[in-house]
């Protein structure tokens, strides 16, 4: 089950947190296709979401020291994520916000669901030294995986 996506990959993820462009973060919930043993083909590319009004769940403050930004009693499907943020990421203290938008549609597979809405983390843009981790909850049913993306709003390119 993935409860839990490092953005540590590679040095240019840091500024993809950062930035509104890039931060929308979406987690799917891949069924399996009955008439395929590997699941669905489809490559989620060049996809489409219609979205709802997004709301900002969230926003604090963390110091250089580092610190956590934990979204509880919201009453949402966000209450229990966790973005992490450690020491000497940045030079300074950033504000970071959180926020979501329900997912009313998309041109995805059938067989891909959205577990959770859309996530947006932003905190004024700026490269991170240090990755920083972002904790999902979700409800995973048995046979199912999970996978998180971020959403290019641009293009609609989705990245693992």
């Amino acid at each position: 089950m993935l409860a839990r996506l490092d953005s540590g990959r590679t040095p240019n993820v840091y500024p993809a947190i950062t930035r509104t462009l890039l931060v929308a973060l979406g987690l799917f919930l891949f069924a399996s296709c009955k008439t395929s043993p590997t699941g669905p083909s489809e490559t989620p590319n060049n996809t489409v979401f219609t979205m709802g009004d997004k709301a900002t769940i969230a926003t604090q403050a963390i110091a250089s020291a580092g610190g956590k930004l934990t979204i509880s009693g919201t009453q949402t499907k966000l209450d229990g994520l966790v973005l992490t943020v450690p020491n000497t990421a940045y030079t300074g203290s950033r504000t970071f916000s959180v926020s979501s938008a329900p997912i009313t549609g998309s041109t995805l597979s059938a067989h891909l669901v959205a577990l959770t809405p859309m996530i947006t983390i932003s905190n004024g843009g700026g490269y991170a030294t240090n990755p920083m981790t972002v904790q999902i909850p979700i409800t995973l049913s048995t046979g199912s995986f999970a996978g998180a993306f971020f959403y290019n709003e641009t293009t609609g390119e989705l990245e693992p």
